[in-house]
């Protein structure tokens, strides 16, 4: 009777300490994923953007984060607008970028970097708007030119029309 005694309490404290041992497995495991899900929680905004973007979307914050290399706090009080906005801002300029041939294209996109650089510092609604205005003065260089001549042809018509004026008094 002894001998069955001390196995049973043998057996019952060899079957607590096994249960003990998968709590703590349980409690490690838990932990890992909790450390696993804060990694995630500390991913970038920008990473976090990047997987919410198409390829051309992906390639317009690639030129927009090299444009504003020099100025970290503006990409990132870009990153922190209305994803929309974002996203419509960067379809804006990958648009404009696709303008950028010929061969005058390294220029032109230097000269598209600076446009940016200095639209972002009004904010992302100033962007778009100077963006558009870049495109208009950029891809109507002969509206301006149709402009002038037109001018010269009703500054010529004045005249005439004056000196037929003048002439009937």
């Amino acid at each position: 009777m002894k001998i069955i005694n001390f196995t049973l309490i043998l057996l019952l404290l060899m079957s607590s300490c096994e249960q003990d041992n998968n709590t703590n497995k349980g409690i490690k495991s838990s932990n890992k994923r909790d450390l696993e899900q804060q990694v995630e929680a500390q991913k970038t905004p920008e990473e976090d953007l990047r997987e919410k973007l198409d390829d051309n979307q992906r390639k317009g914050l690639d030129f927009l984060k090299e444009a504003l290399s020099n100025s970290e706090s503006e990409f990132n009080k870009f990153l922190n607008e209305e994803e929309s906005k974002i996203k419509e801002a960067l379809d804006h300029i990958q648009s404009e970028l696709a303008k950028c041939t010929g061969n005058e294209a390294v220029q032109q996109k230097e000269t598209f970097k600076e446009v940016v650089k200095g639209a972002l510092e009004g904010g992302l609604d100033n962007l778009k708007i100077l963006l558009i205005a870049l495109a208009i003065k950029t891809t109507n260089k002969t509206i301006n030119l149709q402009n002038k001549f037109h001018k010269q042809n009703l500054k010529c018509r004045f005249k005439k029309e004056n000196t037929k004026i003048s002439s009937y008094k």
